[in-house]
């Protein structure tokens, strides 16, 4: 629940050879955002969100984001513990620049106070975080109680196709000839030119070992 205002300032929609999107100084923002997990306990608040970008998407252009900010505060990650699993309580970037494309994230100035993170390594080797967004998914594709099972539909016999020749060891897969090795996606590059972080703390715990070893990090001031 939430309010959700947009105000693009300029907005252009062009047809040429293809569609070109383009979103001049578009502002969105969220107010008091809360949000429930699958069986109505909390999972997320937000005080407030708001985010500012100009945006780009052409034909053969990778979605691209110009000067972007993002300003949130009062955010709340929640688990079935007391203790929430992140809590922040102000980040602001500004001067975002991301290119899907060469895979880049640039921020220009990365302010933040107050935040608190707890992650803990349970006694399977997962992460608490790991186990808690794999429930959320399973509870998002099981049906809602009282839901009626889809029909049932009765399976088709259809006759037994020859088997297929064997392909010979020259012969090269469609869309990957022989010869040709694989490419692979150069890692993502992010950027960060002006930080400053106070009062961070995280609160760390391994259940892996015995005796469970926790570990305190921060208050941190990082500039």
């Amino acid at each position: 629940v939430g309010a959700r205002r947009v105000h693009p300032a300029e907005n252009r929609l062009e047809l040429n050879d293809g569609l070109h999107l383009r979103l001049d100084n578009a502002h969105v923002q969220l107010d008091a955002l809360k949000l429930q997990d699958a069986e109505g306990r909390p999972l997320l608040d937000l005080a407030s969100l708001a985010a500012d970008s100009q945006l780009e998407l052409a034909p053969g252009i990778p979605l691209r984001l110009h000067g972007g900010r993002l300003q949130l505060s009062g955010l709340e990650l929640h688990r079935p513990t007391p203790q929430p699993l992140l809590r922040v309580a102000s980040l602001e970037a500004n001067e975002a620049e991301l290119d899907l494309a060469a895979r880049q994230l640039s921020i220009g100035r990365l302010h933040s106070q107050g935040l608190e993170a707890r992650a803990a390594r349970e006694t399977d080797g997962s992460l608490d975080w790991q186990t808690l967004l794999q429930g959320q998914l399973a509870a998002l594709r099981s049906p809602p109680s009282g839901a009626e099972p889809p029909p049932s539909v009765a399976p088709s016999i259809a006759p037994a196709a020859a088997p297929a020749p064997a392909a010979s060891p020259s012969a090269a897969t469609p869309g990957s000839p022989a010869g040709t090795p694989q490419i692979v996606p150069a890692p993502w590059r992010v950027t960060v030119k002006d930080t400053q972080l106070r009062g961070w703390r995280a609160h760390l715990a391994d259940r892996a070992v015995k005796p469970a070893t926790p570990l305190e990090i921060g208050p941190l001031d990082i500039d």
